[in-house]
């Protein structure tokens, strides 16, 4: 591309957060799952803790992520806020959604591409069908999803009934485990959920897309290739983006921005017109507090996975951009501290503008 024809700033063009609710796959969250395995009582405990998707749905937070409720006005609702729920909270939202666990779970028959997932007809007919896209789901009698949950498979139920199970994909490859496929999946579907929303929201075909960078916190691949596999390209699959190469961008939580500045610098270039920044939800983060719910007699509140993206292309006058020359990082040199943080992260990059 010419010099003169390189957009001088990067114009985000829209974004979707969404909120997959899925209480009863919390108990593969990281510490739950370490924690029931060590004590099997405490999976009765934790079930009666389990939120239902009306409950998670009007609980303020949610409401603020997907844009029904302005982030300063928490602060003026009477807490907790777990206790204190929103009448009349929608689903939707000005910015996303959230998502229950029984379109979760078409989303996941969906996208198996390794006949992984396998359900009871009879309950998925009833309660899934209507959000099946993609692949068809793969049935199995209830005996047998039992007998393959006996040998390993993780076992996926809806409250207390068994309707599903998620098998590994390799005996012997720690990688290929079925709670590490599970985490995987869980990330692709669920960023691909909201990468759809975000072309669908601005009226764009999924080909106009040409790069997907997905800054997720999984690590995906196998005995050779550890975290070495590209989770943006199998989002950009799923979300039907066939024109879109795309890569991962690794920096916990950070990654976001990284992506971000990372994609606004592929279109300032001119390598990409317009680039989608994407993540899934962190299966491994479910229930990371839950045994300090348990004991203050709290709803499970770390019962969501949390996706989003966001669309970027050469600006528009009057649009939201991204400015480069004002793009912050935090080097090597500098301590964790939050003095450091602010200072490199707001103060340096603010100071370079001539803003205090």
């Amino acid at each position: 591309m010419q010099e003169s024809a390189k957009p001088n700033r990067v114009g985000i063009e829209g974004v979707s957060y969404s909120l997959t609710h899925v209480p009863d796959l919390v108990r593969f969250g990281s510490k739950p799952l370490r924690e029931l395995r060590a004590n099997p009582a405490l999976g009765a405990e934790l079930s009666k803790h389990l939120r239902n998707f009306a409950a998670a749905t009007a609980y303020a937070p949610h409401q603020v992520y997907i844009g029904n409720i302005a982030p300063e006005k928490l602060r003026d609702l009477p807490q907790p806020w777990y206790e204190k729920l929103i009448e009349g909270a929608t689903a939707e939202g000005r910015f996303g959604d959230l998502v229950d666990q029984e379109k979760f779970y078409a989303l996941l028959a969906g996208a198996d591409q390794f006949n992984l997932v396998s359900f009871d007809e009879q309950w998925f007919q009833a309660h899934a069908a209507n959000h099946s896209i993609g692949r068809a789901a793969r049935f199995r009698p209830l005996s047998e999803i039992q007998n393959l949950c006996d040998k390993g498979a993780l076992p996926l139920y809806s409250g207390a009934r068994l309707v599903g199970s998620f098998e590994s994909a390799h005996e012997e490859d720690a990688s290929l485990a079925a709670d590490v496929l599970l985490e995987n999946l869980a990330g692709k579907v669920s960023a691909a959920h909201s990468l759809r929303l975000a072309l669908n929201s601005l009226n764009l075909k999924p080909d106009d897309v040409d790069f997907v960078i997905s800054c997720s916190e999984e690590a995906v691949g196998d005995r050779y290739n550890r975290g070495g596999g590209n989770l943006a390209k199998a989002i950009a699959e799923d979300a039907g983006c066939g024109n879109a190469a795309g890569c991962d961008v690794k920096a916990f939580c950070a990654g976001p921005m990284y992506a971000l500045v990372q994609g606004a610098s592929m279109i300032q270039s001119g390598v990409a017109r317009k680039v989608a920044v994407v993540a899934g939800g962190s299966l491994a983060k479910l229930g990371m507090k839950f045994e300090s719910h348990l004991k203050k007699n709290m709803p499970v509140l770390e019962d969501v996975l949390g996706s989003f993206a966001v669309i970027l292309s050469a600006a528009k006058p009057g649009q939201v951009s991204i400015r480069l020359d004002s793009a912050a990082v935090h080097p090597v040199r500098a301590s964790g501290s939050p003095q450091a943080m602010a200072e490199f992260l707001a103060e340096k990059p603010l100071a370079k503008l001539g803003l205090n």
